[in-house]
């Protein structure tokens, strides 16, 4: 999903995406609308595919990627470190 920058947008820079004024109110509803559409074609392939997506990856090979590949220190200083966590 996206919204079409205003001639203004191009000029300054990136719009509102991905900041504080990203919000509902300049959800273009046709956009909307696609993006379910699409997204719940993709469930229902998903749901009805007999073969498995992908292989499951054990935690520990998770979090020993992470550390080794320097996201660990990112993700702590986000405060969103907490492998131990089940969501």
């Amino acid at each position: 999903m996206h919204s079409e920058p205003s001639p203004r947008d191009i000029i300054v820079g990136r719009g509102w995406g991905h900041t504080s004024a990203d919000t509902m109110d300049k959800v273009d509803p046709r956009n909307l609308q696609e993006g379910a559409m699409v997204m719940a074609r993709l469930l229902l392939r998903l749901a009805n595919q007999e073969e498995r997506i992908a292989e499951h990856t054990p935690l520990e090979d998770i979090v020993k990627h992470l550390e080794e590949t320097g996201m660990r220190k990112t993700l702590e200083k986000e405060k969103k470190w907490h492998p131990h966590i089940v969501r």
